[in-house]
């Protein structure tokens, strides 16, 4: 018996070499993807519809998001602290920059923050609840809500808090007319 013991390890190792040599001699091949749908916009704010808000998601970066125990965690803000009912501020997450090299910094916060507020966005409702953004210093702003939110809609992790460059950018709605002005932050 240890012999096919032995023969069939051999056997595994065998085929798993040949695996291994094949994956590594095989040429690039090209994916091809469907789904039932297509993103109708890759401007944020201007639809708030599902697919289209997961494509955005691979492309926008948040203040903070979830992480798989579905714990708030920092994403381009360092840290945030509620400074009383109404007011929280945010520290920036520092050398940041968008594709182009432009640096990240409250401006494009605040920016974003009052873009999604804009008359065409789909996200107004959750901006107006989210509050206003004060820039107080390059790399920190201040949020503040005019009434005490449900715990998601302050949240730093809101879908609003994603992060746009706000040189040219044009208003929810008017991007499909415009160039294309996503950024990706590195």
């Amino acid at each position: 018996m240890p012999n096919a013991a032995l023969t069939a390890r051999t056997l595994a190792q065998t085929i798993t070499f040949a695996l291994f040599a094949m994956a590594l001699s095989a040429e690039a091949k090209t994916l091809r993807w469907s789904t039932q749908g297509d993103p109708q916009t890759m401007d944020p704010y201007s639809q708030n519809e599902n697919l289209t808000n997961n494509v955005n998601g691979q492309v926008y970066e948040k203040l903070a998001d979830r992480d798989r125990q579905l714990n708030i965690v920092p994403v381009l803000a360092l840290s945030w602290q509620q400074m009383g009912p109404l007011v929280w501020r945010f520290k920036l997450r520092p050398n940041v920059k968008f594709h182009d090299g432009t640096p990240f910094t409250a401006d494009d916060v605040v920016f974003s923050l009052e873009r999604s507020k804009h008359a065409n966005s789909q996200l107004r409702q959750y901006s107006n609840a989210v509050g206003t953004g004060v820039r107080i210093d390059d790399l920190s702003i201040a949020r503040a809500q005019e009434r005490v939110q449900q715990p998601a809609a302050a949240s730093p992790s809101h879908p609003v808090g994603d992060a746009q460059q706000h040189q040219g950018r044009p208003p929810p709605g008017q991007l499909a007319r415009s160039r294309l002005g996503s950024r990706r932050l590195t």
